[in-house]
């Protein structure tokens, strides 16, 4: 049995895929699984009896409590002198969840187990398991904390475990997941500022937006489902970190993972360069590549097959050469996107020290790639890339431009004065380049440090279209 309806089901509503394949799964390494066997094999076949007001009797909730959990759930553990549902976080999560998921069911003074319930307790773990997952969906993360209703905190819960199913296990904290979020969905951005009430003891409503983000999604569903390591701070000053555990990947179908083999770092570019003379392939691999990185920035690529398809025709060939160049191209584009998934992240708070080694390998391979046996032929390539530069701003901002165009007026009305400063950067690089190729007869190290000043300030401007920002 592998849930095949409620999959699907699920899928529709939320865009997450569960893997079929996760059902073959062993070991679940979960609390709130145990917590929840622990609670449902406590209901006798008469039910359980509840306190007056509806709660769990005392005994269940004191077994619930001392049952292994996380460090967030265990923090005011020592300080209990009473075990009532509504003080301990364990009991209560579990009881609703069971509740919502519909395994459980309250009639008058009892809580019985419903038919769906005596199914589940016959399931394998990992049945059990995705059953549960799925009815964390359905359940109000808000309802467990004293905090203000944000609806937003609970709509972005599918996207935040679609992102954390394709980054890498990397610890980092709820405000750099938050802020990657972010840049894929900046339109979070007004929703933010709509939900979040604006309090003289928090003034930053971004900043309530991730700790929300931390308390809801972190503590009380993602760690204690064990779908995420939690390293908790050791004080007031620090913040929590996470990162995804296996169980995750072999959960979630990936979406948006970033196959880092794939990376255009300086090996990779080598690697095609090698291909292109090996198989004696006509292609310009810096121009070539310019040209997916635009279409994937003005998002005209449409599908990679028909795309595939259109730039194998370009070069007029038939039969195994056919193939041979689309197989080039497939990893080509492949290359790219990976490339853009992995460096948009280089401006969020945290992503920034492990990508840039990779990053500037990067930015060599693109240089590598440019045809520049002589100085006339850099300064053909970086016109090239300025008018790729420009075709982009056409696409994307309806804004014809030229190296000639005296006002930024309108580009600035479309943008923002930090990309004003950024293109500005660009343009006196290029400048001060083709002076230089005019002037010298070989390449000289200063023309490799402006030609990669413009790759920077080109690459910039490249990440934050294709973001939306």
């Amino acid at each position: 049995m592998k849930l095949e309806k409620e999959r699907e089901a699920f899928a529709k509503k939320y865009g997450l895929q569960i893997n079929s394949e996760f059902f073959q799964t062993q070991q679940i390494d979960s609390y709130i699984l145990e917590h929840a066997k622990t609670l449902l094999n406590s209901i006798p076949e008469n039910g359980l009896k509840l306190t007056t007001k509806g709660n769990l009797p005392t005994k269940i909730v004191e077994t619930l409590a001392h049952m292994p959990s996380t460090s967030a759930d265990k923090r005011y553990l020592k300080f209990a002198k009473r075990f009532i549902e509504d003080e301990q976080i364990i009991a209560k999560r579990v009881n609703v969840l069971l509740l919502v998921a519909k395994l459980t069911k309250k009639e008058k003074d009892k809580l019985v187990l419903t038919a769906k319930g005596k199914r589940f307790l016959k399931l394998s773990d990992a049945q059990q398991f995705a059953t549960l997952f799925m009815a964390f969906f359905d359940l109000n993360l808000g309802y467990f904390d004293a905090y203000e209703e944000v609806p937003l905190s609970q709509a972005v819960i599918p996207l935040f475990v679609q992102l954390l199913r394709d980054k890498d296990a990397t610890q980092r904290s709820a405000e750099v997941f938050g802020s990657i979020l972010l840049g894929m969905y900046p339109q979070i951005y007004d929703a933010i500022e709509d939900e979040i009430e604006q309090h003289s003891w928090n003034k930053d409503k971004l900043e309530r937006f991730f700790s929300l983000i931390d308390l809801r999604i972190f503590e009380h569903f993602l760690a204690p489902m064990g779908l995420v390591e939690m390293r908790e701070k050791e004080d007031f000053s620090q913040e929590n970190q996470y990162k995804k555990t296996p169980l995750l990947d072999l959960l979630i179908s990936s979406v948006n993972a970033v196959k880092k083999e794939s990376v255009l770092e300086r090996k990779r570019f080598s690697e095609f360069a090698q291909r292109i003379k090996q198989e004696s392939l006509d292609i310009d691999l810096f121009q070539e590549t310019l040209l997916i990185f635009s279409s994937f920035t003005t998002h005209s690529i449409g599908g990679v097959e028909s795309f595939v398809e259109k730039l194998v025709d370009e070069k007029k060939v038939i039969g195994t050469q056919r193939e041979i160049y689309a197989h080039f191209y497939r990893d080509l584009i492949e290359g790219v996107h990976m490339t853009l998934l992995e460096f948009t992240q280089l401006d969020t708070k945290g992503g920034r020290e492990d990508l840039v080694p990779k990053y500037q390998s990067f930015m060599r391979g693109l240089y590598d790639a440019l045809n520049k046996k002589t100085p006339y032929m850099l300064a053909q390539e970086m016109e090239f890339l300025t008018f790729t530069l420009f075709d982009i701003f056409k696409n994307v901002f309806d804004l014809e431009l030229t190296p000639q165009t005296d006002t930024l007026e309108e580009l600035l009305e479309r943008t923002n004065d930090e990309f004003i400063d950024t293109f500005n950067a660009y343009m006196f690089s290029v400048i001060q380049l083709q002076k230089l190729c005019k002037k010298q007869k070989k390449i000289k190290v200063q023309m490799q440090e402006m030609t990669e000043q413009a790759f920077q300030t080109f690459m910039i401007m490249i990440f934050e279209i294709y973001v939306g920002e």
